[in-house]
């Protein structure tokens, strides 16, 4: 302690800088100490999740702002000049902002696609945020690796249409998606479901898990057109 409690004789064997340092130090070590730990407060309480017990006000707020994603589209685009790709595109049709959304793609054997890291508009894979009445894109995969992942049970076989619909608007639509102007056509389609998990935040603090799915159409073996 004598090395850092100087004697009454130290003291005053100091010249008057020495002991101005020494009494500033002396008073601006608490202050410091003090103010680092109102700081430390402070983010740890910025960094705590939202108040486990909500007032009737909060409740009320919330149920009045409920945060929704949902399926806009889903289609098969142009990518460049010798590839197609499977397009994914998630709307918030709410009034406040989806926090942190993060996609991924199953088949049908609940197998989780790989294929769009990389590939999307939006690198989601640590999420991003969808503001009220926006969408965001994902490129799902190249066509044919689509077809090949997707479609497991007969992996190959061209890719007719996606779509979020199960039916068909258009009953001759994989008509003339395979046979075009052909007079005479005949073949064969199956179809299955691309599974896809969502999980997202609220401004409020909540989190949410969505599983949804859209539907694929693929050819079932040859084409006989005359």
């Amino acid at each position: 302690m004598k090395l850092l409690v100087p004697t009454k004789k130290q003291f005053l064997g100091w010249t008057m800088l020495n002991r101005v340092g020494y009494i500033a130090a002396v008073v601006g070590t608490p202050v410091a100490l003090i103010q680092l730990s109102l700081w430390s407060l402070d983010a740890y309480r910025w960094l705590q999740p939202g108040p486990l017990i909500l007032t009737a006000e909060d409740k009320l707020v919330i149920d009045q702002n409920p945060t929704r994603l949902e399926i806009d589209s889903v289609s098969i685009e142009k990518y460049d000049s010798q590839r197609d790709m499977v397009v994914f595109t998630l709307r918030n049709p709410s009034t406040v902002t989806a926090k942190n959304v993060r996609v991924d793609f199953y088949n049908h054997k609940n197998e989780k696609s790989q294929y769009s890291k990389g590939l999307r508009y939006i690198d989601s894979g640590s999420g991003i945020d969808i503001p009220a009445g926006q969408t965001r894109s994902y490129r799902v995969a190249y066509k044919d690796e689509y077809e090949r992942f997707f479609n497991p049970t007969d992996p190959g076989e061209q890719l007719l249409k996606v779509s979020k619909h199960i039916n068909a608007k258009n009953p001759f639509e994989l008509q003339n998606i395979v046979c075009g102007n052909a007079s005479t056509c005949s073949f064969n389609s199956n179809g299955n479901s691309t599974v896809v998990n969502i999980k997202y935040g609220s401004i409020f603090g909540q989190k949410y898990g969505l599983l949804t799915q859209f539907y694929n159409t693929f050819l079932d073996g040859v084409v006989n057109k005359s």
